[in-house]
């Protein structure tokens, strides 16, 4: 299976992060889970989300098994992580109980390979490539993020 031309610097950036792994969470059996209209209203002040743009199965699945090296990564900094394709929503960090509707996951995705939300709900930041180290980076400058770790 040849890796997409996406994931070769996400895949980089993921060893060199880390090499944690953590129990797999695939994206399967989520075509069942219903849609929140409030979503992103729902989730604010909880977690930072990361929707990022899939092309075809075989990306999803290696983004999926990747972010399995970022687990505590991704944890440490309340992030959740959503795939969207043409015609659905995969979470895939974290098992949540309803997912954005597909119409607005891709309004806020626009034509970005990735947008990061904050915990204001805002639009953070945009990214033509998935780049992890520059994605950490991005979340642990912003100033609720710096408390969370002055915090700890």
């Amino acid at each position: 299976m040849k890796p997409s031309k996406y994931i070769i610097p996400f895949l980089s950036a993921l060893i060199a992060t880390s090499a944690l792994s953590f129990a797999k969470s695939e994206p399967t059996g989520v075509l069942h889970q219903e849609s929140c209209s409030m979503f992103f209203s729902n989730i604010r002040w909880q977690n930072r989300i990361l929707l990022v743009r899939v092309d075809d199965d075989v990306e999803l699945k290696e983004l999926a098994k990747y972010l399995e090296y970022s687990a505590p990564e991704i944890t440490e900094r309340k992030l959740l992580i959503l795939g969207i394709d043409r015609k659905t929503v995969y979470p895939l960090s974290n098992s949540l109980s309803c997912l954005p509707p597909l119409a607005e996951a891709q309004r806020r995705l626009n034509s970005n390979k990735a947008v990061l939300i904050g915990l204001d709900g805002g639009t953070k930041e945009q990214y033509d490539v998935i780049d992890p180290v520059r994605i950490f980076s991005d979340i642990d400058s912003m100033p609720m993020r710096r408390r969370e770790r002055q915090d700890n």
